[in-house]
């Protein structure tokens, strides 16, 4: 189900499941008519087939976690509507970002909500720039 939704996405031009214990997608879309939160609301928006919406998640690893830890949670305490981050492994710097739904009229053309971008702009813009990454997993 959600591999469809996301294929009937306006801007997704690639979507490759990967189904196990936990499920993820890996989505390719055109950045200038979607966002990454409107990509996580597509997954939300997809007919669940157990009652639960499904949810999109996005793991960060953030280097020396602990010494960035107050700079990058007041970061994300500005996106406080829109996505929650929860640390996984605190001496790893892991962190699970969860999507929050979109707020109504947020349907506009193009990005819009929470992004990557947004987010390396933050990370890039901290006293001490915060150095993270995505792990391939």
């Amino acid at each position: 189900m959600v591999e469809h939704a996301l294929r009937e996405t306006k801007g997704v031009t690639a979507v490759e499941v990967t189904q196990g214990v936990e499920c993820h997608a890996t989505v390719t879309y055109n950045p200038l008519l979607l966002g990454d939160h409107k990509v996580a609301q597509a997954v939300r928006e997809a007919t669940p087939i157990h009652g639960e919406p499904y949810t999109a998640q996005l793991k960060l690893r953030i280097r020396d976690y602990a010494e960035h830890a107050a700079a990058l949670h007041a970061v994300f305490e500005r996106w406080k509507d829109s996505v929650s981050l929860a640390v996984l492994d605190a001496d790893k710097g892991d962190l699970l970002l969860s999507f929050l739904p979109l707020k109504i009229g947020s349907r506009s053309e193009g990005p819009t909500g929470w992004s990557l971008s947004l987010w390396a702009e933050a990370a890039r813009n901290t006293p001490r720039a915060i150095s993270w990454e995505l792990p391939q997993e």
